[in-house]
C-alpha cells in the first residue's frame, strides 16, 4: 500500500525587514494558504512569527513566516525554505525606524543604523546556519521589485519541484511599483496584536 507523501511547508524566512510579508503576499496570490492575517500574515492567534506554533496548527497552512529562525525550534513536518536577504544597509534603516516609531530609545544614538547593520551580520550567518540540511531558495528584496515577474517565475518553478503549481503572472500582480530603499518619510504604524508588533514594509 503506498503512501501519499504530504507537500511541504514553506518557509518564509529571514530577518527583521526584508520582504517576507511580500513573498506571503505573493504565495497568497497564487493560491497557497497562508498562516496570518494579509498582509503581514503575522496575526496567528497568538502565534508571532519568532516562535515555534505546535505542530497541530502548522498543518493548517502550506505556508508560514518565520523570523530569526536561529531561535526558534524547526517543525517536524517537512519544509522547504525561501530565505529572504535586503540590502543591510536598507534593511537596517527600515529596523530603525520600525522602532523609532514604537518608542526604542536605543533609536536615538547616532549610530544607531550602523550597529543594526553590524548586528545583521552576525543574525544572518547563524540564521543560515540553523537552516543548514532544509532545501533553501534565496530571493532577494529589491530583485523582486525591479523585476517581478522573473522573482514571481523563480518562486514557482522552486515550488514546482514540490508538486506545488504556481502562477507566477498571478503573483507578480502582488507586487506594487515601489522604490526599494528606506524612504524616511514613509509612515509607519506599529500596532499590537497577540503579543508581538506589526504595520507596513519601508
Amino acid at each position: 500500500m503506498s503512501t501519499m507523501v504530504p507537500k511541504p511547508l514553506i518557509l518564509v524566512a529571514g530577518l527583521g525587514r526584508c520582504g517576507t510579508s511580500l513573498v506571503l503576499q505573493m504565495l497568497a496570490a497564487g493560491g497557497l494558504t497562508i498562516a496570518g492575517a494579509a498582509a503581514m500574515y503575522e496575526d496567528r492567534d497568538g502565534f508571532a512569527p519568532d516562535f515555534t506554533p505546535p505542530e497541530s496548527w502548522l498543518d493548517r497552512w502550506d505556508a508560514v513566516k518565520v523570523l530569526h529562525p536561529h531561535l526558534v525550534r524547526m517543525p517536524r513536518r517537512p519544509l522547504v525554505v525561501v530565505w529572504l536577504d535586503r540590502a543591510p544597509r536598507e534593511q537596517a534603516a527600515s529596523q530603525v525606524k520600525w522602532l523609532r516609531a514604537m518608542g526604542d530609545p536605543l533609536t536615538a544614538r547616532d549610530d544607531v543604523v550602523s550597529l543594526f547593520q553590524r548586528q545583521l551580520a552576525v543574525d544572518r550567518e547563524a540564521a543560515i546556519e540553523s537552516l543548514y540540511g532544509l532545501d533553501r531558495m534565496e530571493m532577494n528584496f529589491e530583485h523582486i521589485l525591479a523585476a517581478p515577474l522573473e522573482a514571481a517565475t523563480f518562486l514557482s518553478e522552486y515550488a514546482a519541484e514540490y508538486g506545488i503549481e504556481l502562477d507566477p503572472r498571478v503573483m507578480m500582480e502582488a507586487v506594487r511599483p515601489r522604490d526599494p530603499s528606506c524612504a524616511s518619510d514613509l509612515e509607519v504604524t506599529p500596532q499590537r496584536r497577540g503579543g508581538f508588533h506589526y504595520g507596513n514594509v519601508g
